[in-house]
């Protein structure tokens, strides 16, 4: 009966560790899909000829 206890708890484990990995990994993912939106709000702050400046400003300082 305690192997079992210790089998069951290890499977529980496994299972929330895997399960907190997954929603990381979907977080990274759901993050780098919103970067052109991102994106392309801050373009629409921005003149054109500021838009491809490098480095890249994400937040204007003369929003327009």
């Amino acid at each position: 009966m305690a192997t079992q206890a210790v089998k069951t708890q290890s499977a529980k484990t496994r299972h929330t560790i895997s399960m907190v990995l997954i929603y990381i990994l979907l977080i990274l993912i759901a993050a780098l899909m919103l970067v052109p939106f991102v994106w392309m709000l801050s373009a629409s702050l921005k003149l054109n000829k500021d838009v491809f400046t490098f480095p890249i400003e994400w937040i204007p300082s003369n929003p327009r």
